[in-house]
């Protein structure tokens, strides 16, 4: 260990008593590569279910049913969907599930830490991940906006206040508030706006619309009725005809997280769930999938595609790449690299390698490099992303503002030419 750090042998409990006494004092974790990450924040939470996880060599550790542990592949798995003779990774190899059960324990303890949010938090060496709902947006609205504050609304109740913490959102700034149906949260959400006015800087997230219920179907549980709900798609619809237009003239922005279920179709479209309220009254829909990132046969992160489905700005039918690592995070660079190929910012001299292009003479420049090089070279990026052509590039293919420019241009002209 550095000699900088002092070892500290713990229990959660213990761990989480001693953070809250030395507010002012930063604690380091050990990661999957034995590095150490800072601990943003630790917090107590009631958990549904907690699972004892059994080791074929008798080691045992208790985890909330949400916890992520790494399998043998590198992938993240929910300690709920662990089974017996699973394979889960630890510093020194993979080892198996001998036996998971249920616990009547209701108190976990969680920490916050920063990407690549694997760590190994004793001498065993089981690799444990730090699960956390990215911020992103909200952080750089607030980060804009030295006065802004986030309205967040939770119905699946995976969010604390301590998580704000992990990527540097003041909780001071934050008004979380849990709701249970769609009825609650629509009083709610009406009753903040109507005190907001137009330069007030909110940013509103609603986590999720897609997992809030009615108020008749959590009536008809209570009453031990399995009919099916019809009036959730409308009560959506009211809600979303209720607060767009005050979001609209208040100038406010509010994300809310919903569901996709495919069509029926012969071939099947993605559709939003809770009929065309949300639809109709969204400025911007992404609709986002996912597909696994490799190096070699392992699995290295994962690859999400944002497919614009909606929008008044980018052209709809858009799809723009993210990777996420599991080692360094989001690739900042994700979908830039088929961009300056297909914009000729890029080529390739030979088979598996590329220059960059000098856009005033069209001639190759620079080494002949890798692919995967070439994704963490910054020298590079700066080049192509600091030159005006590749963002005249950009914008001309996927920016609608300007196609509708050409084209009112293109009928002045006519015009023009008509009356002369």
């Amino acid at each position: 260990m550095n000699e900088d750090f002092e070892k500290i042998i713990t229990t959660y409990k213990d761990f989480f008593n001693l953070v809250q006494n030395n507010k002012n004092a930063d604690f380091y974790i050990k990661t999957h590569k034995d590095e150490f990450t800072k601990i943003n924040a630790v917090c107590e939470k009631e958990i549904n279910q907690m699972y004892l996880i059994t080791l074929e060599d008798g080691h045992s550790i208790n985890c909330a049913d949400e916890h992520c542990l790494m399998d043998k592949r590198g992938n993240m798995i929910l300690v709920k969907d662990l089974v017996p003779n699973k394979r889960v990774m630890t510093l020194n190899g993979p080892v198996s599930i001998k036996s998971i059960k249920k616990t009547n324990d209701k108190i976990a303890y969680d920490i916050s830490i920063e990407y690549p949010h694997w760590y190994v938090n004793d001498n065993y060496g089981l690799i444990h991940h730090n699960t956390l709902f990215s911020l992103v947006a909200a952080k750089a609205y607030l980060d804009f906006y030295p006065d802004a504050v986030l309205l967040f609304f939770d119905s699946e109740f995976g969010t604390t206040k301590n998580y704000f913490g992990q990527i540097g959102i003041p909780t001071d700034r934050v008004l979380h508030t849990p709701i249970t149906n769609i009825e609650e949260f629509k009083f709610d959400i009406v009753a903040q706006l109507e005190h907001l006015k137009k330069g007030d800087h909110v940013f509103i997230i609603i986590d999720s619309i897609g997992n809030l219920a009615s108020k008749k179907e959590v009536e008809d549980a209570a009453n031990q009725k399995s009919v099916a709900d019809m009036t959730r798609a409308r009560s959506l619809k009211s809600l979303f005809r209720i607060i767009t237009p005050i979001l609209i003239l208040k100038d406010l922005t509010a994300i809310p997280i919903n569901h996709i279920y495919q069509s029926q179709d012969f071939y099947p479209t993605d559709i939003i769930s809770g009929g065309k309220g949300p639809y109709l009254s969204s400025n911007a829909i992404w609709i986002i999938g996912r597909s696994k990132e490799k190096d070699g046969a392992d699995v290295a992160g994962y690859n999400f595609t944002i497919k614009i489905e909606k929008s008044r700005t980018v052209v709809e039918g858009s799809k723009l790449p993210v990777t996420v690592r599991f080692d360094t995070g989001i690739d900042k660079y994700s979908g830039l690299f088929d961009l300056g190929v297909e914009g000729g910012f890029i080529v390739s001299p030979s088979m598996g390698f590329y220059q960059l292009v000098d856009t005033d003479t069209g001639e190759a420049i620079g080494n002949k490099m890798r692919k995967k090089a070439i994704m963490k070279d910054e020298t590079f990026w700066t080049t192509i992303l600091s030159n005006p052509k590749f963002d005249d590039w950009i914008q001309s293919n996927f920016k609608i503002g300007k196609t509708f420019t050409k084209k009112v241009e293109e009928n002045d002209q006519e015009e023009t030419e008509e009356n002369d």
